[in-house]
């Protein structure tokens, strides 16, 4: 899955095959709640730890909680009840077939080093301020993330805008399961703005 190849070896054939696989994987909590509903622990999914670690994306969606959140979860699907949605999923798989197939996506870099530089120290503040929410297999996974909002916004390679997207887009990530957030400085803005 992480390699993006499996290497064949049976009969006497030797041969690498390229796969770079996708996964959408769900779960519900071991238990019919979450045992505290301000923090979510990754001891509750029913996976085993090996493969919830090479997943990239985590989310958590929590039932509701207080009366407001009740009130305001029931308001919502009666709204959405009325409505009917015509997704164009025609469009959706045309946009990623291209992604996909195009040469020019394949390698994405980072524009200056200084952008690596700032998803690096994003992680070290968030791993510091969570050990036990991310492994170091989240450095990879940030990286990757970085790559992918590149290619989705149709980019050869990881600019500031897309750093900044990457760090939104993580930092809502984890702190939908209670994680602590520490604001991510970009030195480069801060001196300048000095």
């Amino acid at each position: 899955m992480e390699k993006g190849h499996f290497d064949f070896n049976k009969l006497g054939i030797r041969q690498r095959i390229v796969a770079k696989p996708s996964f959408i994987v769900t779960a519900n909590p071991m238990t019919t709640n979450w045992k505290d509903p301000a923090k979510i622990s990754k001891d509750e999914i029913p996976l085993k730890g090996v493969v919830l670690d090479r997943l990239d994306m985590f989310f958590v969606f929590r039932a509701p909680q207080t009366p407001q959140e009740i009130q305001d979860f029931s308001n919502n699907m009666f709204e959405l009840s009325k409505k009917h949605f015509r997704l164009d999923f025609l469009f959706l798989r045309k946009y990623i077939h291209y992604i996909r197939s195009c040469g020019e996506f394949d390698e994405i870099d980072f524009q200056k080093p200084y952008l690596a530089e700032r998803l690096r120290d994003f992680w070290t503040d968030l791993m510091s301020a969570n050990p036990n929410a991310i492994t170091n297999r989240g450095f990879e996974s940030t990286y990757r993330i970085a790559k992918a909002i590149a290619r989705l916004m149709l980019k050869k390679s990881v600019d500031s805008e897309v750093v900044e997207q990457t760090i939104k887009f993580i930092e809502k990530m984890y702190r939908t399961h209670g994680s602590q957030i520490v604001e991510s400085t970009d030195y480069r803005t801060y001196a300048y703005l000095a």
